[in-house]
C-alpha cells in the first residue's frame, strides 16, 4: 500500500450524508464510493443522523455484535451525528459543507 503522503486523494476533503429516508441501495452505494475516496487518501466525515446510520444493525453480524457490512463500508472515515431536522443540524453540516471539496448523499 502507498505511503500516506502518496495516496492520490490526500488533499480531498469529502462530506458523506447518510439520511435514512433515502432508499438503502443509493445509501450503500454512497458509502462504497466515500469507503474507496477514503482509503485513496481523502478525508471522509460521514454524517450520520441521529441514532446512527441502520446499516449499523444490518446483518451480518462479527462476532462482536457489530455489522460486519457497517464495519466494511466504514472504515478509514470519521463520523458525526448530527440532527438535519433541526435548525443547529442543518447549520452545522452548512459550516462542513463550506470547508469540504466534495459532498456526497
Amino acid at each position: 500500500m502507498d505511503a500516506p503522503d502518496e495516496l492520490p486523494l490526500r488533499r480531498f476533503t469529502l462530506i458523506e450524508v447518510n439520511d435514512a429516508k433515502v432508499p438503502l441501495c443509493l445509501r450503500l452505494a454512497t458509502s462504497l464510493a466515500a469507503k474507496i475516496a477514503a482509503d485513496l487518501g481523502a478525508d471522509v466525515l460521514k454524517i450520520e443522523p441521529p441514532g446512527g446510520d441502520p446499516v449499523r444493525r444490518a446483518p451480518p453480524f462479527l462476532p462482536q455484535g457489530g455489522s460486519a457490512l457497517f464495519q466494511f463500508l466504514n472504515t478509514s472515515k470519521r463520523a458525526m451525528v448530527l440532527d438535519l431536522a433541526s435548525d443547529a443540524g442543518r447549520a452545522a453540516l452548512k459550516g462542513l459543507l463550506q470547508k469540504a471539496d466534495a459532498v456526497l448523499f
